[in-house]
């Protein structure tokens, strides 16, 4: 109780932006969930900790703790959605410090754990981070076809939250491509779906 407890007041402390409160709460959150011999708390407070450092721009940091979390999550053989949602987080960081192939294949990994178990949300999100690599390697066809899938899950869900990055990431791989007539197309339907 007292891990999250102090979980709760990191995370807290990096909603309101006072990350250099944030960071020292959520290193005594780890040590408590380690302490309590929770793997799952211990994962959760490990993530908080990767994103706090992200925004301090350790990104290096937050990379040793996501890898952490992973190592977490192989010993106490913790649920693949948990290991999916990490690995989609180190994927993000890598990709932030251009090591975009790690990221590629981080990616890879957590897309099969969210099709493993049917978590058709996370699957979205994660290929849409997935897009984003491809598009920094200017694999724009990849692009196009991975947030297509993106949107087709989302749309399937009745969720629209990330619609209108996606259809902006597709107007931008076609315009890479020299369609602009296509590109404008997706970009006119992102700006009509942020508007909604």
């Amino acid at each position: 109780w007292v891990a999250t407890a102090v979980m709760r007041t990191s995370r807290l402390e990096l909603d309101e932006g006072v990350l250099a409160r944030a960071l020292p709460i959520a290193q005594k959150a780890v040590e408590l969930a380690r302490a309590s011999r929770s793997p799952t708390l211990e994962v959760e407070a490990l993530t908080l900790l990767s994103e706090i450092l992200r925004d301090l721009g350790d990104t290096q940091g937050a990379i040793t703790a996501s890898e952490r979390a992973l190592a977490v999550c192989d010993a106490g053989r913790l649920a693949a959605r948990v290991r999916g949602e990490v690995l989609r987080t180190k994927g993000i960081l890598l990709r932030y410090v251009g090591r975009v192939e790690e990221a590629v294949d981080a990616y890879i990994e957590a897309l099969a754990m969210f099709r493993g178990v049917g978590a058709r949300r996370q699957e979205a999100r994660v290929l849409v981070s997935l897009a984003f690599a491809r598009f920094v390697s200017e694999q724009f066809e990849d692009v196009i076809a991975l947030c297509m899938d993106a949107v087709r899950i989302d749309l399937g869900l009745g969720g629209r939250f990330q619609i209108a990055k996606t259809l902006s990431n597709i107007g931008q791989a076609y315009a890479r491509l020299g369609d602009l007539v296509q590109g404008l197309s997706f970009l006119r339907r992102a700006r009509k779906a942020e508007e909604r």
